[in-house]
């Protein structure tokens, strides 16, 4: 890697400027984010406080008020995320570019090799000494050709060590660009909840003194959940799914057995999964499919018997560029799916099981929980990281969210 060091030498020194103002920004939206998070923990901490105590129409007023603030803030962070985002895609996508022409300068630098060296292979070398040269003249062609060889394969060695920076380069771009498109589809998703929670101020406001008793005291965040939990039933609005609470339970229960996951967080995740996404089941392969995951979604199909061309995914989204893809009511990766598959099977003793099967979406939604730590204290982390994976600490919002319904539910 030193050779490669050196061949890249002049090109870090000609984008030097434009490194130092990239990190520049970086640095002042990651002291952002820090300021933002500081106020979303103070206002999370008078917000359970206020929750112990809310007895009053006034008390619930504010409750709401601080949710919109919450979420407002929590929006302000997923745009701040973007532009963080947005920098280190512009950095990453300089470096590609630069690794890109070291190599056509390197494979042109290869032709001129080869090309030297064909002067010398049209005859042999020994022919020389037989000829009309000299004895001198053959040794000097022989070290020339020598010469070219070890050049050859010194630029061979230092070609395929920049292809190897130059596919490493691009992982982390497929990366970035994976992750602007999440922060996107997070903002739609904050907005939507921000939304809402105005709607619920506004329906608040103009009730009836009775209305208004009765409704006293309830989480705006949470109150689907518990409207549910009144009513018995237990639904995946994006996903089409209704059904008793009791056979939701059974099955979360179940889950949380062969798991060690709580099955009220369960319910709280596959609830907010679902009713986040505005896409789910409406897309198809393989325009809406990611194309990381679209082999072993054919695998995965193909497995159940499924016409990959009709089995449901979801769709990519409309307005910002991003992927579909994921499968069921738990909204999980064809490639997720499949690395957890034979889990799956060994937990419930079903040999084929199905992201659209809701039982095994359960122990699937599970399984991926306790992997990431559910089942050993670490919730509110695990559950950041089903929707975020390593970007977990960027999407709080979501934890915040999941967390809260899954306390109506335990």
């Amino acid at each position: 890697m030193l050779i490669v060091a050196m061949v890249f030498g002049s090109q870090k020194i000609s984008a030097q400027d434009n490194t130092v103002d990239n990190t520049v920004q970086i640095s002042e939206k990651e002291e952002e984010l820090k300021t933002i998070q500081e106020k979303i923990q103070t206002l999370n901490a008078a917000r359970a406080k206020k929750e112990q105590e809310k007895n009053s129409l006034n008390r619930t007023i504010e409750i709401i008020n601080d949710n919109i603030l919450a979420t407002r803030l929590e929006l302000e962070k997923t745009v701040v995320s973007i532009d963080l985002t947005n920098v280190g895609l512009e950095e990453n996508l300089k470096q590609t570019q630069n690794a890109e022409k070291q190599i056509e300068k390197l494979k042109s630098e290869l032709q001129d090799i080869l090309r030297e060296m064909s002067v010398y292979e049209t005859k042999p070398l020994w022919q020389s000494v037989f000829g009309k040269g000299s004895f001198s003249d053959y040794l000097q062609a022989a070290g020339a050709y020598r010469s070219l060889e070890k050049r050859m394969m010194s630029t061979m060695y230092v070609t395929e060590d920049a292809k190897k920076v130059l596919e490493t380069q691009k992982e982390d771009l497929q990366k970035k660009q994976d992750e602007l498109a999440q922060l996107q589809e997070m903002q739609g998703a904050q907005k939507r909840s921000l939304q809402g929670e105005e709607v619920k101020k506004k329906e608040v406001l103009s009730m009836t003194v009775a209305q208004q008793k009765k409704i006293t005291g309830l989480i705006a965040e949470a109150e689907d959940a518990r409207q549910e939990v009144q009513r018995q039933i237990f639904s995946l609005r994006s996903a089409g799914i209704s059904m008793s609470l009791t056979d939701a339970l059974e099955m979360a229960q179940y889950a949380g057995k062969v798991t060690g996951v709580r099955p009220a967080l369960l319910l709280g995740v596959l609830k907010v999964e679902s009713n986040l996404g505005n896409n789910v089941g409406s897309g198809r392969y393989p325009d809406d499919v990611h194309p990381a995951h679209r082999d072993a979604f054919l695998r995965v199909v193909k497995k159940l018997g499924l016409d990959p061309e009709k089995a449901p995914v979801s769709a990519k989204p409309k307005s910002y560029s991003g992927w579909g893809g994921a499968m069921g009511p738990g909204q999980i990766m064809p490639g997720i799916w499949e690395s957890i598959e034979s889990e799956i099977s060994n937990l419930t003793g079903n040999s084929l099981p199905s992201p659209y099967s809701l039982q095994d979406a359960f122990v699937g939604t599970a399984v991926i929980l306790r992997n990431s730590g559910a089942a050993a204290g670490n919730e509110y982390q695990a559950v950041n990281r089903y929707f975020a994976g390593g970007n977990w600490q960027r999407f709080t919002w979501y934890g915040d969210r999941v967390l809260a319904v899954a306390k109506e539910y335990e």
